[in-house]
């Protein structure tokens, strides 16, 4: 399992060859190849990292759909405990949900050309191993991360009205300032990073979720803010009672 393989690895393969967009292009070519026949039943395939769902659907007449993932406690996957297919769901949202994407009845309006039979392919990712960015950044990947496309299809955007996405926080992870963002390969010279753009969060954030709409498929996260926060006793006015103390 690829990305298991420890992050200085895979940063060291991403700065050689690429490696995010690669493992995220093998994920859609194994989804486009899997036979499926007229059958509608979603085909999973589950990994210790990682999970993709693959579903044959009619753009004529789709009535949108629900993908949600429940892992129940973040330090247990991160350690010991593996994805397994029913943990995955099609099913409305819950309070138990890790994350939860609603692709709107409307997703096939944006597609010209589209089969009759289409493939719609979910993913989910425990860590951000496969989608590195160079050097050390202040905002951290504070979710699983979720993935929707349509398989041969390139870009799937303006959709009207746009999906909906809620992550549950990894408690795991101590920021704030959440911010909704997709993973945009584009940036960075080809070297991957992850954007706001058609992104935002929908409404307040609660203790453990964060809501998110976005108006293109691909794959999301929330970013938290991990700078370092100021120390109460460094704040100007404690420096200023620090130094009249050391003066008395």
């Amino acid at each position: 399992n690829i990305l298991s393989v420890n992050e200085e690895t895979l940063q060291q393969s991403q700065e050689s060859s690429n490696t995010s967009s690669k493992i995220q292009a093998a994920i859609l070519t194994v989804a486009g190849d899997i036979p499926l026949g007229n059958s509608s039943k979603p085909v999973t395939i589950t990994r210790s990292t990682f999970a993709v769902s693959i579903q044959q659907v009619k753009p004529e007449g789709f009535a949108g759909q629900n993908f949600s993932v429940n892992l129940g406690n973040f330090s247990e996957f991160n350690t010991s405990k593996n994805i397994d297919s029913d943990d995955l769901s099609f099913e409305s949202m819950t309070e138990e949900q890790t994350a939860f994407i609603r692709l709107p009845p409307t997703l096939f309006d944006s597609i010209s050309n589209i089969s009759s039979n289409s493939r719609i392919t979910h993913s989910i990712f425990l860590s951000d191993a496969a989608f590195l960015r160079r050097g050390k950044n202040l905002r951290e990947v504070g979710s699983v991360i979720i993935s929707a496309s349509v398989v041969g299809v390139n870009a799937v955007e303006n959709i009207e009205p746009p999906l909906t996405i809620t992550f549950r926080k990894n408690p795991d992870i101590n920021g704030s300032d959440p911010s909704c963002t997709f993973w945009d390969q584009s940036l960075d010279d080809g070297y991957g990073n992850w954007s706001t753009r058609g992104c935002s969060v929908s409404q307040p954030s609660s203790e453990s979720f964060v809501y998110c709409t976005c108006n293109h498929l691909t794959s999301f996260s929330i970013l938290l803010d991990v700078s370092p926060k100021p120390d109460e006793t460094d704040t100007p006015l404690a420096l200023v009672l620090d130094a009249v103390t050391y003066i008395g």
